[in-house]
């Protein structure tokens, strides 16, 4: 069995006792034992002592930036089917942290103990944590979400607008909840430190941000779209079904996107996989078991996204086995509708997982995505020499290892340059409607029956999603700006005549 001990964000200590099934094979002493304790000094630091063991399993310490939850579904599912233990590994979970010290945890971890340590944390804090302290010699592998799911969530009620103005009738600034590792990164986004702003952010606990958001607390709060939003959905109905109050979304990526931003905000990927540079040097025993974690993680994942309610079943079930802290967070539905919750919220994860898809394998970071976000969230960092160069302007793939998680080079995998295709015609069509007033159209008239649509809804299902398939064309193009009609004749009564007087319409 093995024991974590550590002092939670109150100062209690928790004994966390997580159920190993090798070692509750209770090995005599004379085969030797493994025991693995954790504490933490006064400092917050934690330290390891590890045992002998003749187990030639290798330990993989994993650091959740998160609550053992919908977004770790792929885990859960790998962990369910005993995945990592038949690749050989052994997963040990580290207690959760304070949000913003997952990068620091996961660089004392490897330095204290055996075994390799992953972590997993957005984009968007792994790089400008990397840029301040490039000391921590950390990076990137794979990712489970393609873009990030963040967003500011407020509580909108048809036919009123943003109360700007206090009880005295003067006008006040909307403050916005949000952690405290993001606060800044909000802070640009918002542009709060313009004297015309209409916003101030603060720093919100994570366990009762939504709370504090229906008590009236704060106007808006950081939040996933994928768990406290579903969540706040559901309270809202449950409490207030006939008020007209609504959840209010406005997604992070491509926020004030103009014709001169690029493309908006760009956050990157999110629940990106991160281990140490020492742990991914080439052609060593640890680069390959990290590659084997990667392997198991995702085909865990590739489980999730096939059989959704069988994942939920598993989310929860792990939750109850790890026993890891929760902080008795409000992100969730507790009520006895809680399983289709889980289940809305792992669906709600998978499309993000889906889009990570390349060649053979979830999980894939794809370079020039990377860089874009990076240049991006360094961008409000310049430092300019004497000569007017950016000292600060980053390396290509800072903090990514480029080839650890990456389909064989004899794949042609186009799905990330569709991608990026599909991004660069939505542009075009916001530039043709500011130009006409109208959506671009497009009609795609299909005749007879084709055999290689077949299997649609099941390959739109496991790689794609609705907003970006060709296997929903209605639905794509809607998503991207576009109207489309998509027509299907029969072989037996199309004519040239009616084709042309389709397109005429």
């Amino acid at each position: 069995m093995l024991q974590i001990l550590y002092k939670n964000s109150i100062g209690k200590n928790n004994l966390v006792l997580l159920q190993r099934r090798r070692l509750l094979l209770q090995k005599s002493s004379n085969n030797g034992s493994s025991s693995i304790s954790t504490t933490f000094n006064s400092g917050g630091l934690f330290t390891f002592c590890r045992h002998k063991t003749t187990d030639s399993k290798a330990l993989v310490s994993l650091q959740l930036d998160y609550y053992m939850s919908s977004q770790f579904a792929g885990i859960a599912c790998a962990m369910k089917h005993n995945l990592y233990d038949s690749r050989g590994i052994e997963l040990q979970f580290l207690p959760i942290c304070p949000v913003g010290e997952e990068m620091h945890r996961v660089r004392d971890c490897a330095t204290n103990t055996t075994g390799v340590t992953v972590g997993s944390v957005e984009q968007n804090i792994f790089i400008p944590t990397l840029q301040r302290h490039p000391e921590l010699k950390l990076k990137s592998m794979a990712a489970m979400f393609r873009r990030s799911p963040l967003c500011l969530a407020s509580l909108s009620k048809e036919g009123e607008e943003e109360k700007t103005k206090n009880e005295g009738g003067k006008e006040r600034k909307l403050v916005v909840g949000a952690h405290e590792d993001t606060v800044p990164l909000i802070n640009r986004i918002l542009n709060t430190s313009s004297s015309d702003s209409k916003y101030s952010v603060i720093a919100s606990p994570r366990s009762s941000k939504n709370t504090d958001l229906l008590k009236g607390n704060v106007d808006s709060i950081q939040a996933y779209t994928t768990t406290e939003v579903p969540t706040l959905e559901r309270i809202l109905q449950q409490q207030q079904p006939n008020n007209n109050i609504s959840v209010k979304v406005d997604p992070l990526e491509g926020m004030n996107n103009t014709t001169n931003s690029s493309g908006g905000v760009r956050l990157g990927y999110a629940q990106v996989l991160f281990a140490t540079e020492e742990d991914l040097e080439y052609n060593s025993e640890r680069r390959e078991i990290l590659k084997s974690f990667l392997d198991v993680t995702f085909r865990g994942w590739e489980m999730a996204i096939r059989d959704v309610p069988s994942a939920a079943q598993n989310v929860r079930e792990i939750q109850s086995k790890l026993g890891l802290d929760d902080e008795n967070n409000d992100h969730w539905d507790t009520s006895s509708s809680s399983l289709d919750y889980t289940i809305q919220s792992v669906g709600l994860c998978s499309y993000y997982v889906k889009e990570t898809f390349q060649g053979d394998r979830y999980g894939v970071i794809d370079a020039k995505r990377w860089n874009e976000a990076t240049n991006w969230l360094l961008s409000d960092t310049e430092t300019k020499n004497d000569d007017g160069i950016n000292e600060n302007t980053p390396t290509a793939n800072l903090g990514l290892d480029v080839d650890v998680w990456q389909p064989s080079s004899k794949l042609l995998a186009g799905n990330e340059l569709a991608r990026r295709e599909l991004v660069k015609a939505n542009e075009s069509a916001l530039e043709f409607y500011k130009v006409h007033g109208r959506k671009p159209s497009l009609a795609i008239i299909t005749v007879g029956d084709l055999p290689r649509y077949g299997g649609a809804d099941r390959r739109l299902n496991i790689y794609s999603n609705d907003s970006n398939s060709w296997f929903n064309k209605v639905e794509a193009g809607q998503s991207n700006g576009f109207n489309v009609k998509d027509i299907h004749l029969t072989s037996d009564t199309a004519t040239t005549d009616k084709v042309l007087s389709i397109l005429s319409d």
